[in-house]
């Protein structure tokens, strides 16, 4: 939210100071493109450590990439429909929007797998089978 404030900000100024709120809003987005590559990273890493055995971290990661990837082309085209109909670009973000509440509410009654809880508990520890 911080960021939309900002950006609001920098586009004030842009009227005032064309040139600070041009520097102020490229300054935002490479913020945003940083948050959003570590977004990437944190995507790829935590496979790894929510699977409780090694073969199924290829599983997990293609299905999460393919969901996560599928859903943004869907928000992608439902939010150019909703700005086509309404004709205001403002109509396009209520697809986003509508997009995050499910993530919103299931994420916080999402129990983590025990492999990850046993590997953080006690690091280092293999089973019998050479995996966590």
């Amino acid at each position: 939210m911080a960021l939309f404030a900002a950006r609001a900000v920098a586009y004030r100024l842009r009227d005032r100071d064309y040139e600070l709120g041009q520097l102020l809003d490229r300054f935002l987005g490479g913020i945003r493109g940083g948050t959003c590559g570590a977004g990437l990273a944190l995507g790829l890493a935590l496979a790894p450590l929510l699977c409780c055995h090694p073969d199924d971290v290829a599983r997990t990661s293609a299905g999460a990439f393919a969901i996560g990837f599928s859903f943004a082309m869907l928000i992608s085209f439902l939010s150019g429909a909703a700005w086509d109909m309404a004709g205001k670009v403002d109509a396009a973000l209520i697809p986003i929007v509508l997009g995050t509440l499910p993530i919103s509410i299931l994420a916080p009654t999402q129990e983590g797998s025990d492999g990850f809880r046993h590997r953080i508990a006690n690091p280092g520890f293999e089973d019998s089978t050479g995996s966590y």
